[in-house]
């Protein structure tokens, strides 16, 4: 089976970028949030298009671990053609297993991805640490840490949550409310979560890769997918090359021009004096 690696990281860490520009590797299988608990989203680039992914998947499920899917998979059927109660239906069944069975689902992740290597992504509202560990565990596949400034994440979250609308929408104009007590849990939360990872890996001997947000979109912008790819490549251990037929590459567009934080809260009082970090 392909070589696997899984991006841990949190909204506003900047990975849809980064799986964005991994599409144009040759032989990599690049999907979403496949452990979502509100469904498996593969992002292929259109439901139907999931659809098929999530099919496949639950095909592959119910030949594996026919007795596990059996109790997950009540309203999935392997031929059923797109449509919104299909989608629901698989939906469900993906969910069910994945968090039943998140082990083995992974498996199911493996064998979907064949020869090819794969990489995905795992958040920690998709499944509790002790879970996320146990995979680490059992299934040893590299670890990519996306890492941000956490006071720029969580202003960033915030300010996408105001405006309740999708994630590409311009929010240099939003200013939100800083709470300071909300914003340090939210960063134990945090830290909790990236250094058990970390932790948990070398303890393991897994192989650990991080990427930093302000790296990867600090300096030129032509220079974005080729930062992309080398990591990648360090991942893997081996060369990744762009796909012949591969599109342009992904464009990258600040959705808040605001420059310090100071200038993105209604209260700049009550922002934390020293400089704020994860790892």
């Amino acid at each position: 089976m392909g070589d696997v690696a899984v991006i841990f990281g949190t909204q506003r860490c900047g990975s849809n970028y980064f799986l964005s520009a991994c599409r144009r590797l040759d032989g990599l299988l690049v999907l979403g949030e496949m452990y979502h608990r509100g469904g498996a989203f593969p992002f292929q680039g259109s439901p139907a298009q999931d659809f098929e992914i999530k099919q496949r998947l639950g095909h592959i499920l119910q030949k594996q671990f026919e007795e596990q899917a059996a109790a997950c998979f009540d309203g999935f059927r392997a031929d059923a053609v797109f449509s919104p109660d299909a989608n629901a239906a698989i939906n469900d069944a993906l969910v069910k297993f994945s968090h039943k069975f998140p082990q083995k689902y992974f498996s199911g992740l493996r064998e979907l991805a064949g020869a090819r290597r794969l990489l995905f992504k795992i958040f920690p509202e998709h499944l509790d640490l002790f879970q996320i560990l146990g995979i680490l565990k059992q299934q040893r596949p590299h670890v990519i840490l996306m890492l941000r400034n956490p006071l720029d994440s969580f202003i960033s979250f915030k300010k996408l949550v105001e405006t309740k609308k999708p994630q590409d929408m311009d929010t240099t104009e939003i200013k939100i409310t800083f709470n300071k007590a909300e914003y340090f849990a939210y960063k134990a939360g945090l830290a909790t979560y990236f250094s058990a990872i970390r932790d948990f890996c070398a303890d393991e001997w897994i192989d650990v890769s991080a990427v930093h947000y302000e790296w990867l979109h600090g300096g030129e912008a032509e220079r974005k997918p080729d930062r992309v790819r080398e990591t990648l490549q360090r991942v893997f251990g081996a060369p990744m090359n762009v796909a012949a037929a591969a599109a342009a590459p992904p464009s990258f567009r600040l959705q808040d021009k605001s420059g310090s934080p100071a200038e993105k809260v209604l209260n700049p009082n009550q922002l934390p004096v020293q400089p704020q970090v994860l790892l």
